[in-house]
C-alpha cells in the first residue's frame, strides 16, 4: 500500500473521529440544552404548584372563618369535607382533620389541622398548619404569678420578676424577705421589702375556669401510679423523658399531656425532662416538683403544668443531667434547642417553661424555682424561709393561650410556628 494512501486513510479516520467528536459535542449539546429546559419547566410547575397550594391554603382560612362567623358549628360544616377547586392550569384540595388523622371533626374543642395539596401539571406541593381554641386572653396572663387566696413571703424568700405579681387577697411580706417585682392585691398589702410599686385595692384578675383541669386530663395518656418508683408510699415521676414521641411507660401522647392520678399519694417529680404538659390529679400533701426538673410546654398554647390540688416546688439550679439519671434527654425525636444525639454526656437547665396552675394551694420552699411564663394557683401561694423564686414572663401565652386561660366563644386561631411547606 502507497504511503500516499496511508496519509488519504489516516486523513480520513481523523476526519471521522473529528466528525464524531463534532457530532457528540452537538449532541451533548443538545442534551444539556434539553435538560435546563426540561428542569426549567419542572421548576416552573412546581412554583406554580406551590403558588396553587397557599391559594388553597388562604381558601381553606377563609371558608374556617365564615364558618365560625355563622355560628353554624364549624367542625360539623367542617367534618369530612374534602375541598377540590381548578386554578391556574392546576388544582388545589384541601381539608381539616383531628390530630389523629381523622376526618371527622368530632373530638370536642380540641387542636385541628389543616392539610392544603397544591397541583400543576407532574408537580405537588402541601402546606400543613394546625389550629387551636382560642379567645380573649383572661387578664391573669399578664402577670408573672397570681393566686386567688393570700400572698404569703416568709423571711428570707426572695421573688424576682420581670412583671407584676398579683394577688386575689392580701399580700404580706414581712421583715427579711425580698420582693423585686410590682405588687398588686385585691385586699391589702402589708410588709415593707417591697422594690416595686405596691396597688392595693386592685381588680380582681379573672382565674382559669376549672374546666382547664377536665381539658387536659381527658386528652392526656394516663401514667399507671403502680408503675412509678414507690419510697415508703411517696411516688417518684424520675430519670424519664417524657414527650410526644416518647413515653417508657407505654404509647406516646401525640400532643404530650401525661396525666398521673396520684389518688391522694404523695408524689415527687425529679431528674427528668418534659416536653408536653404534666397533669397531676390529687396529690398528696407534701407532693413536690424537685431537683433535677426541666417541664416545658409541647407547644406555646400547652401548659407545663396542671396540678388538681396543692403542690410544692423545691428545684435547684441544675436540670436533668444525663449522666446522673443514666438516659439520654434528648434523642433525635425530641431535641434540646434543636439538637438531638445519641449519647449521655449532656446536662439541662431546671424551671418550668410556660402556663403552670394549680387548683389549690401552691407553696415554694428552699432552694429555688426557676419558671419562664405565667404562674397560677386559685388558692394561697407561700415563699417559705430561705426560697428564691425567679419569673420571666412569656408574652407568647396571652397571644395564643392555653384552652381554658380565655374567653371561649368557639372560636380558633392559627398556630404559628405549625406550619410545615414541601414538595
Amino acid at each position: 500500500m502507497s504511503r500516499a494512501r496511508h496519509e488519504r486513510g489516516a486523513a480520513y479516520l481523523l476526519a471521522l473521529m473529528v466528525a464524531s467528536i463534532t457530532s457528540a459535542a452537538g449532541l451533548a449539546a443538545l442534551s444539556i440544552a434539553t435538560t435546563k429546559a426540561r428542569t426549567s419547566i419542572l421548576e416552573d410547575d412546581f412554583s406554580r404548584a406551590q403558588l396553587n397550594a397557599r391559594s388553597g391554603s388562604e381558601h381553606a382560612m377563609r371558608t374556617l372563618a365564615a364558618s365560625i362567623a355563622d355560628g353554624t358549628g364549624w367542625r360539623a360544616n367542617l367534618s369530612g369535607l374534602v375541598h377540590w377547586q381548578d386554578v391556574d392550569r392546576g388544582q388545589f384540595a384541601w381539608r381539616f382533620t383531628e390530630f389523629d388523622g381523622s376526618t371527622l371533626l368530632d373530638n370536642g374543642d380540641g387542636p385541628v389541622r389543616l392539610a392544603v395539596r397544591g397541583v400543576h401539571s407532574e408537580a405537588r406541593y402541601r402546606v400543613e398548619a394546625t389550629f387551636v381554641p382560642s379567645g380573649d386572653p383572661l387578664d391573669v396572663l399578664e402577670v408573672g404569678l397570681y393566686c386567688g387566696n393570700d400572698l404569703y413571703f416568709g423571711a428570707g424568700a426572695t421573688i424576682t420578676s420581670d412583671v407584676a405579681i398579683a394577688t386575689g387577697a392580701n399580700a404580706d411580706a414581712p421583715l427579711g424577705s425580698t420582693i423585686n417585682a410590682d405588687v398588686e392585691a385585691v385586699g391589702t398589702i402589708n410588709g415593707s421589702t417591697y422594690s416595686g410599686t405596691t396597688t392595693a385595692g386592685a381588680s380582681a384578675r379573672r382565674l382559669p375556669d376549672p374546666s382547664l383541669v377536665t381539658y387536659y386530663n381527658t386528652r392526656g395518656t394516663v401514667i399507671p401510679l403502680a408503675s412509678l418508683p414507690n419510697v415508703l408510699g411517696t411516688r417518684y415521676l424520675q430519670d424519664v423523658l417524657l414527650s410526644d414521641a416518647s413515653n417508657p411507660y407505654g404509647t406516646p401522647n401525640e400532643e404530650g399531656i401525661y396525666i398521673v392520678d396520684c389518688a391522694g399519694a404523695n408524689i415527687v417529680v425529679t431528674r427528668c425532662r418534659i416536653v408536653g404538659t404534666l397533669v397531676l390529679i390529687n396529690p398528696g400533701l407534701f407532693s413536690t416538683i424537685g431537683a433535677g426538673v426541666l417541664i416545658q410546654g409541647d407547644k406555646p398554647y400547652m401548659p407545663a403544668l396542671v396540678v388538681d390540688g396543692s403542690i410544692t416546688f423545691a428545684g435547684t439550679t441544675a436540670g436533668p443531667d444525663e449522666a446522673a439519671s443514666g438516659i439520654n434527654f434528648n434523642p433525635e425525636h425530641t431535641p434540646y434547642l434543636g439538637d438531638g444525639d445519641d449519647d449521655q454526656v449532656d446536662a439541662y437547665p431546671s424551671g418550668l417553661r410556660g402556663l403552670v396552675y394549680v387548683d389549690g394551694d401552691m407553696t415554694f420552699a428552699f432552694p429555688r424555682m426557676d419558671f419562664v411564663g405565667t404562674v397560677i394557683a386559685t388558692g394561697r401561694s407561700s415563699a417559705l424561709a430561705g426560697a428564691t423564686i425567679t419569673i420571666q414572663h412569656d408574652p407568647q401565652i396571652p397571644t395564643l393561650p392555653p384552652v381554658g386561660a380565655f374567653v371561649d366563644e368557639g372560636a380558633v386561631a392559627l398556630d404559628p410556628e405549625s406550619w410545615i411547606w414541601t414538595w
